[in-house]
């Protein structure tokens, strides 16, 4: 399974759409066998102060676009970064993969084009954050102590999302991650 990052903007969508698009529309000349799973990192209320309104009108969106392309989705909040065990990641071991794991590895890609299919909609779901108000002004806070003249404010969300998407990814055996990056995004990163 593969797990497609999207922030609700139009490259998002359209990376959507062209999924979806690849794997179900054109059944006759269909290229692409696997599955996908959504992840949005809702960052509305810590990041730019988006009140309840605001917020659920952001989920809504995100999940009727799921549910429109028969996606299934997780949807968690920024503040979640707060909550990621360091020392679980720890013990991972990222060197090349023995004959043993890339043999399973395999079954598993041939098991995703057999079962390649609308994928349930019980695994779509909304992660719960503990002290979900403190966490976010955990993150308010450190946005303070960050010169407003830089682009430090941007990194750092930037760099608690790789980290939520990573966890996330180990977490549930994600092979493959997808992003839909723009051409100056991906120009500003290069320079960068």
């Amino acid at each position: 399974m593969n797990l497609v990052c999207i922030s609700g903007g139009s490259n998002s969508m359209a990376l959507l759409d062209l999924l979806h698009y690849s794997l179900f529309r054109n059944q006759s000349s269909r290229k692409l066998f696997f599955r996908v799973h959504i992840l949005f990192i809702e960052e509305g209320s810590a990041v730019y102060g988006h009140n309840d309104e605001q917020r659920t009108k952001s989920l809504a969106f995100v999940k009727e676009v799921c549910d429109r392309y028969s996606f299934t989705y997780t949807i968690v909040p920024l503040e979640s970064v707060f909550d990621i065990d360091l020392a679980a990641n720890a013990a991972l071991d990222m060197r090349i993969a023995d004959p043993e794991t890339v043999q399973q590895i395999e079954e598993e890609k041939k098991q995703d084009e057999l079962v390649h299919a609308v994928q349930s909609a019980d695994l779509s779901s909304m992660v719960e954050v503990a002290d979900i108000e403190a966490k976010r002004q955990r993150i308010r806070e450190l946005f303070k102590c960050l010169p407003t003249t830089s682009n430090f404010r941007e990194d750092l969300v930037l760099y608690f999302k790789r980290w939520i998407i990573v966890n996330f990814a180990l977490r549930y055996n994600f092979k493959k991650i997808l992003f839909g990056a723009t051409g100056h995004k991906v120009a500003t990163n290069l320079l960068a």
